[in-house]
Parts: C-alpha cells; structure tokens; sequence
C-alpha cells in the first residue's frame, strides 16, 4: 500500500511539473511578444510574476521562474515609475515579488543567484515603504514557498 501511495504522488508531481512546464513556455512567448510589441518593462515584469511553481518540488521550475523574473528585475531603475508600478500592485503580485526578492537574497547568500544582493535589497526596501510589513508577514508564512 505505501508503494501504491507514492506512486500516486509520484504521478500528481509528474502531472504538476508537466503543467508547470507549459505555462512556463506560454509564459516565455507572451513575454517575447511583449518585448516585440514595445511593452513596458513593468508590463513584462508583471507577466513573468504570473503563476509561480510554488507545490513544485523539482528544485529546476523553481529555479527557472525565478531567472525569468530575474531577467527583468535586473533592468529596474530606482526611479518614480518604480514607486507608481509598486503603488498598482495587487496584494498577490506583491506577494508574489516579495518572496521572489527574499529567494534572491537566499541565492545570493548561497553564491547561486542571478541578480545583484544591492537591486535586491533596494528593491525590498521600496517594496516595504510602499506597501507596509504585512506583505513580508505573508510572504515568508505562504504554505508553499518559492
């Protein structure tokens, strides 16, 4: 009964990487046509942060949105459009990019990241003076972290 049981887990993770799979590559394509359409770079930012891998437990999904997010973030300017773009976030896009800065500044303290440990924690200041501490609260208490 214990093989049957996780088998049964095995198959769920297999479908749920598969899933994740997808919606990465679709993601990557509106991206592209958002780069080609002259999308804003707020605009792109937004799509990358779309449906994170958080049940995953295959270390590569994780890593791989968060180099896509990663790919856009590097390109932010501390400027006023920042601070409008962070004002217009939804309570889950926050979220979303909180806990995306926080795994940054894991990876960066483990000599794995790919951006910089000062965007990052820049960045994370600007989030908190915008949008206040509970966003932090929540990101490091979601159930199924980045």
């Amino acid at each position: 009964k214990k093989k049957d049981m996780g088998k049964d887990k095995s198959d769920k993770q297999e479908k749920l990487e598969a899933e994740y799979t997808q919606r990465q590559q679709e993601k990557e394509k509106k991206i592209s046509d958002l780069e080609r359409a002259g999308g804003s770079l707020y605009e792109i930012i937004l799509t990358s942060l779309e449906k994170p891998p958080f049940k995953t437990e295959i270390t590569k999904t994780r890593t791989d949105f968060i180099n896509l997010v990663n790919k856009y973030l590097n390109q932010l300017k501390m400027d006023s459009g920042l601070e409008k773009f962070l004002s217009e976030l939804t309570e889950d896009q926050t979220t979303i990019l909180l806990e995306v800065v926080l795994k940054n500044l894991q990876l960066i303290s483990e000599g794995n990241a790919s951006t910089s440990a000062t965007l990052m924690l820049k960045l994370h200041t600007k989030i908190l003076e915008k949008k206040g501490i509970s966003y932090q609260l929540r990101a490091i208490t979601r159930r199924h972290p980045l």
